[in-house]
């Protein structure tokens, strides 16, 4: 309650920002209704010598022919304009149509890093690097020859570091038709030896036949070769010596696998059979005997011998790829050069004498008899690949070993021979093959109907593939026209 002064009522407070806030103009002072959007209009500014007019109010009451004629001769009654009501977008296709505007307009502008970020957060549909790999190029500066005594020689296998400790991520160990290994630094190209300054290359004999498989081990300090002499070696990358030998086939192997149809398992901890100067010899700590070899007819001489006797008709069966299995440490897979499946083994179970835990489904569209080139599997261990010698690529999941779950193929792509290889992409998101054809055959691992990106330069078969595990724009591939090409991914503003 408020008290009188002699001075007379006191003044009266302003009013607070909240009431002026709620105390607006009405909103017909400020639009004019038109349908359902509103037409803003332009405030009537005041003259200095003359009042500003007042708009009529419009009514529901009936207007006059008077009220009529004085409010066209002021023109302030005009016929609205009727504005087309605004087409609402969805969210999802407004997102797809910004993404897509983004991508456009500044994907020349990004790195392999940044882009695999934004198609991870995207999506593949929105955000796809297939054009990268439309870049990869191999110019006359990335072909490396390997010669031997008397003529060239043709690489067998090529496998790239994985970047640990002092090994660089792109040296690339390659092995040839005499035994050879060479370290190759794939960040210089083949001027240095041509210009005879240097050698980019580190060689030595490892074996005194053809080596056939060649890989790094998880830390880089050793490479395991596997050769036509009938053993496997272990050698110290720094010293290029060999630490230990694994033999025991009777014929040339596959890593682990042979053509006389056996599989070796190797335990480097267990102790050596012998020991010749410092180096080294095992027998294997496990075998598959005839792993992908029918047997018809099993009989046993006594009930206490396990080992069934093979029908003499009956000849073993090349074992062409191996691969221990992520999801069980106790599992191995294998393929063979003429069934088409994949088995897996359980290599707690020792002895002369196994049977395969789980089988694959042959889907082949084939009629006649075909196998298996080679086994790759994805870096998260659920996806493995499956190279056949129909011309198909087969795609199993790790965890149920069954019908395959997809495929690739494509009208040229030719798997021929059991040299021609497969390699992954640093994410998994590609498949790269080589091929009879003289192509490297490239597919998106999660788009098979999409046709493959074929990379040509070779003049013969594409055997061996390998990519960078480091660095996702450098590739390499061996050819039976005895060259070794590195392909590079050509940077922007390059012819």
């Amino acid at each position: 309650m408020s008290e009188n002064t002699p001075q007379g009522p006191s003044k009266r407070p302003s009013r607070s920002p909240i009431r002026q806030y709620f105390n607006r103009m009405p909103l017909s002072d400020v639009t004019h209704s038109v349908g359902n959007s509103y037409i803003p209009r332009e405030p009537q500014s005041p003259t200095p010598t003359q009042p500003p007019t007042k708009r009529p109010k419009l009514s529901s009451k009936i207007i006059d022919e008077n009220d009529i004629k004085t409010l066209d001769n002021k023109n302030s009654l005009k016929p609205p304009t009727l504005t087309p009501p605004i087409k609402r977008v969805s969210t999802e296709k407004s997102e797809s149509v910004y993404k897509n505007t983004i991508w456009r307009t500044h994907r020349n502008r990004m790195g392999p890093f940044d882009i695999l970020m934004r198609r991870e957060l995207w999506g593949t549909a929105n955000a796809s690097t297939r054009f990268m790999i439309k870049d990869f190029v191999s110019t006359d500066n990335d072909v490396y020859h390997f010669y031997g005594e008397t003529r060239h020689i043709a690489p067998f296998a090529c496998s790239f570091s994985h970047g640990v400790g002092n090994i660089d991520g792109r040296f690339l160990a390659v092995a040839d038709e005499e035994g050879v290994i060479s370290l190759l630094d794939t960040r210089v190209d083949n001027r240095i030896e041509m210009g005879g300054y240097e050698r980019s290359r580190v060689q030595f004999q490892a074996h005194e036949n053809a080596v056939f498989e060649v890989q790094w081990n998880y830390d880089d300090t050793s490479l395991i070769t596997a050769s036509g002499d009938q053993s496997a070696r272990l050698w110290d990358v720094e010293t290029q010596k060999c630490k230990a030998v694994f033999e025991g086939h009777t014929c040339k192997i596959w890593v682990t696998a042979s053509r006389d149809g056996h599989i070796h398992i190797w335990d480097e901890r267990t102790n050596s059979s012998r020991i010749i100067e410092t180096t080294k010899f095992y027998a294997p700590t496990n075998t598959i005997n005839y792993a992908h070899t029918g047997f018809q007819g099993i009989k046993r001489t006594r009930l206490s011998d396990p080992t069934p006797i093979r029908n003499n008709a009956t000849k073993p069966t090349s074992v062409t790829g191996v691969q221990f299995l992520k999801h069980n440490e106790n599992l191995l897979a294998s393929s063979g050069a003429a069934d088409g499946i994949i088995k897996y083994w359980d290599m707690r179970y020792h002895g002369l004498a196994k049977f395969p835990v789980q089988t694959s489904t042959d889907c082949s569209p084939a009629k006649r008899p075909h196998g298996i080139s080679c086994l790759t599997l994805d870096h998260s261990g659920r996806r493995l690949y499956a190279n056949s010698t129909d011309n198909y690529i087969y795609v199993y999941n790790t965890a149920d070993l069954g019908i395959p779950i997809t495929r690739f193929h494509h009208p040229t792509y030719r798997c021929s021979s059991f040299y021609i290889r497969m390699g992954l992409s640093p994410d998994d998101r590609y498949l790269m093959s080589g091929s009879s054809d003289r192509g490297i055959h490239i597919w998106e691992t999660d788009a098979p109907e999409r046709p493959p990106i074929i990379l040509q330069g070779h003049e013969h078969e594409v055997t061996s593939v390998a990519w960078c595990r480091s660095d996702f724009d450098i590739i390499a591939s061996c050819s039976d026209d005895l060259t070794l090409r590195v392909w590079h991914r050509r940077g922007l503003g390059e012819d």
